[in-house]
């Protein structure tokens, strides 16, 4: 399946923001799927990374991630390129667990893809000291996120960066994995943004 780059951008946040977060209220969620899936501890003494601080994946080594076998999330995306709009639901569902990689089939507009993807700390470092395409990653500190899986208090904020100028801003939450994220790049002259957020988890 081809996909536009800023959806591309926008899946390869999903993968890197997997990572439970650290500290954090537990989320107060409106959706009762979401409220079944209870998040698990962090470990003693974790705190965020300071805003602004590089972030090395490696530090997310002791979270749980959310990633568990049955494991069903449900977004929503909004996309938009040159004004023009397209709102569409993206389904994705961890089918196996192998070690430190998870399968995980992802369902578009009808269409379906399987990818793999890291789940332990140590593989989400290896990825990122491999990655060669000039992603930066730095710290947003915390922010309280709503979206229409419920309220999640103190969820950690990743920022991407390309060497095109793309970012991806993602806030991700300890148990549950990525609640929301947005995309922005620029090419031929015109911007294109991406909106993704939690509809819906369930274990």
């Amino acid at each position: 399946m081809t996909r536009r780059p800023l959806t591309a951008l926008a899946l390869a946040a999903v993968a890197i923001a997997l990572a439970g977060c650290p500290k954090g209220e537990e989320p107060k969620s409106t959706d009762s799927a979401a409220a079944s899936a209870a998040p698990a501890e962090p470990a003693a003494g974790a705190e965020a990374p300071a805003a602004g601080a590089p972030l090395d994946m490696a530090y997310f080594k002791d979270f749980p991630m959310g990633m568990e076998k049955g494991t069903k999330r449900t977004y929503t995306m909004t996309t938009a390129v040159a004004g023009q709009k397209q709102t569409m639901e993206m389904a994705m569902e961890v089918v196996d667990v192998q070690g430190d990689m998870a399968t995980v089939k992802t369902t578009t507009m009808g269409q379906t893809t399987t990818s793999q993807v890291p789940i332990s700390g140590a593989a989400l470092g290896q990825a990122q000291a491999a990655d060669k395409s000039g992603v930066k990653l730095t710290s947003g500190g915390t922010e309280d996120v709503k979206v229409p899986a419920g309220a999640y208090p103190g969820a950690i904020k990743i920022v991407a960066t390309t060497k095109d100028g793309a970012k991806v801003t993602s806030w991700v939450v300890r148990g549950v994995g990525m609640v929301k994220s947005e995309t922005e790049a620029k090419a031929a002259g015109m911007t294109s943004t991406s909106l993704m957020e939690l509809k819906s988890i369930s274990k």
